[in-house]
This record gives structure tokens, sequence and C-alpha cells, in this order.
């Protein structure tokens, strides 16, 4: 069976942030679009040192072993309600599983079961997500900072 493409993978973390996020104010984007309201989850694809396979003593770029497709998923909050507001958000987001309903953590890892079979569940064999790399003020499809912004890096093997 062939592995899914990146692009698929992708579509499918976007399917499930916004299911699980659905009755709430966020937006979520698998691109960068130029345009995006916040708040917002934007998907993207960034290398991983090891490489695309988890492949054993060296064998590996067959097909035949797992590949593990890393992201950061970046969180914005505009200011505009207040920036104590702002960072209320933002913590409920980047709070780690088990302890907000709104956590990223527990959404991607499915840590509740609700997701097993939606199109991400299908895919992968694991998903993890990762404490956050960075918070703090940043600029979106702004020349001024106009919100917080916080990445959470994941990692999918399929």
């Amino acid at each position: 069976m062939a592995k899914p493409s990146l692009a698929a993978v992708r579509a499918s973390i976007q399917t499930r942030l916004r299911a699980a996020y659905t009755g709430t104010a966020w937006h979520v984007y698998a691109k960068a679009q130029g345009a995006e309201l916040m708040p917002a989850f934007i998907v993207i694809p960034v290398p991983r040192p090891g490489g695309w396979y988890l492949a054993q003593g060296g064998a590996g770029s067959d097909g035949s072993c797992p590949i593990a497709y890393t992201f950061i998923v970046e969180a914005w909050v505009p200011f505009s309600p207040g920036l104590d507001k702002a960072q209320d958000a933002l913590d409920e987001i980047v709070s780690p599983a088990g302890t907000s309903a709104l956590s990223i953590e527990g959404v991607l890892e499915n840590v509740s079961g609700a997701y097993a079979t939606d199109a991400l569940g299908l895919l992968a064999s694991s998903v993890k997500c990762d404490q956050f790399l960075s918070y703090g003020f940043a600029a979106l499809n702004s020349d001024a900072n106009d919100a917080l912004m916080a990445r959470i890096p994941l990692e999918v093997l399929v």
C-alpha cells in the first residue's frame, strides 16, 4: 500500500483541527494564505533531522519502513480583545493534554479517542505533539505586531 503524501497528511491535520475546534472562533489553514483570520492555526511542514524514513541499520527509502512527517502548527491569537485575553486563549492551546479541553496536544494525539476514524487517525500509526517551541509577539498579515503566536512541533508516523 502506498504511503500518504505530505499534502494528504497536512490536509488530515487540518481536518482534525477543524473538527475539534468547531463551535469556537478558531480558523484552521493547511497552508498559509496571506489573509488568515485569527485566532488561527497554520500547519507548516519542516525537515526532520534524521530524514523521512525511520530506517534501522541504514535500510530504508524503499518505502517499507515508516515515514516520519514533521510539522510546526502555529497558533495565532489577536491582541484585539486585549493582551491578557490573548494570553489566556493561547495558554489553553499550548497546555498539556488533560489540563484543558482546548489543548492542541490532546486533540492531535487524540487523547479522548474521539478521532480514531478521522483521516489522520486512519493515515497515521502515531501522532506526537511536543511542548511548544516559542511563544511571543508576532505579526500575521501585517507590518506591525498584532498577535501572540506559539509554535507547536508535531510528528506523524505513517
